[in-house]
């Protein structure tokens, strides 16, 4: 019995040894701090990860612009032409710049009720030079995998301006118009 109340006795008076830090002090002690002075500890480290992120950033700034690139030359002036002709809310012309996917997801009330409502914004009057957002890779009902490129452009209409998504479905010989939404405070009144 002695024996263990020694070990008790010792195991006591270890952990009791030193002053507890505060909590700030063991928040410190997690960022690389030193606890009394607040100074970093490990400047190089901090170093290291302040440069990784940096170039994480720039790395991520010329894989978006590279993968612009590549659909800019055919993607704007495609929609330099079909924007102003999608914009007579004509439910014709509209149907001949969808795909067929997106013209089968919609019924042709749904389809024509957003024209009507579209119509709203009067004619086109301007565009801005479509600015490259994403491109991503979409799987078919009948799984065949297309490329689909999404811009954001500012218009101005007749009856106010609007901010339009249009994400385009890369075809062998061009494109077709994917999902194409129109955000406009005209559109409320």
């Amino acid at each position: 019995m002695a024996n263990k109340s020694k070990k008790n006795k010792n195991y006591q008076a270890r952990k009791d040894i030193g002053p507890k830090p505060s909590a700030s002090q063991r928040l410190s002690m997690g960022f690389g701090l030193d606890p009394e002075t607040g100074k970093v500890k490990n400047v190089k480290m901090v170093t290291i990860m302040v440069v990784a992120a940096i170039l994480l950033f720039v790395g991520v700034r010329i894989w978006a612009g590279y993968q612009a690139a590549n659909y800019d030359e055919t993607a704007k002036p495609y929609m330099r032409q079909a924007i102003p002709e999608i914009s007579k809310w004509d439910a014709d012309v509209m149907k001949s710049y969808m795909a067929p996917e997106t013209l089968v997801s919609i019924s042709e009330y749904d389809f024509l009720t957003m024209m009507n409502s579209l119509k709203k914004l009067g004619p086109l009057i301007s565009i801005e030079d479509p600015e490259f957002q994403s491109v991503n890779t979409v799987k078919s009902r009948d799984g065949v995998k297309s490329v689909v490129v999404t811009y954001a452009i500012e218009a101005r209409y007749l009856n106010g301006d609007a901010d339009l998504v249009m994400a385009l479905k890369q075809k062998i010989d061009g494109y077709e118009v994917y999902r194409f939404n129109v955000d406009s405070k005209a559109l409320s009144q």
